[in-house]
């Protein structure tokens, strides 16, 4: 069996999936978690040389009065976030998309630790460990701080572009 709610609030399916002794954890060696919140950021950056096509993504496990991570699920967080990391800076293939290859940075899986129920209400906040204030947990949420470091961060080009991409931006604006 897998542990109980602390909150008893439970939705139906998470209840069967809990009590099911098809799925218990200690005889089928299972770790069932789920993630709190998957982070997209699909705008894309612009600046003067026109759209840079970079998206983000963040699975963050959110832990609500100081409760810490099972060591189970911490165990199963850490291979998500190992496998995520490995495509951080791949471009990948989306079927069906109007925008078919995307450049996508994972930011592979964060723990946001809470003293209360929420940010607003908590006295204390940990991200990873370490202290992280309401303003600054909102810049990392929309990717304005890196999700590792918690330093700021932005999109901006540290490259000029090369010449063929700047003769490829005339000619595309040539025929707007």
């Amino acid at each position: 069996m897998t542990t109980e709610r602390r909150d008893g609030n439970e939705e139906p399916w998470r209840t069967w999936v809990r009590t099911n002794p098809n799925l218990d954890s200690k005889t089928h060696g299972l770790s069932i978690t789920d993630i709190d919140l998957c982070v997209h950021r699909y705008m894309v950056h612009a600046d003067r040389i026109g759209t840079r096509e970079l998206q983000h993504v963040l699975l963050l496990e959110v832990k609500t009065f100081g409760a810490d991570e099972p060591h189970p699920q911490a165990d199963t967080l850490a291979v998500l976030d190992a496998a995520l990391r490995l495509l951080r800076r791949k471009k990948i293939r989306i079927p069906g998309s109007r925008t078919p290859c995307r450049r996508v940075r994972f930011w592979g899986v964060h723990c946001l630790r809470l003293s209360g129920l929420m940010p607003p209400t908590s006295e204390q906040m940990w991200w990873d460990e370490k202290p992280i204030t309401l303003p600054e947990l909102e810049e990392v949420l929309r990717f304005e701080r890196d999700p590792d470091s918690l330093q700021p961060r932005e999109d901006r080009r540290h490259h000029a572009p090369s010449e063929a991409a700047r003769l490829q931006l005339r000619l595309s604006a040539a025929k707007r």
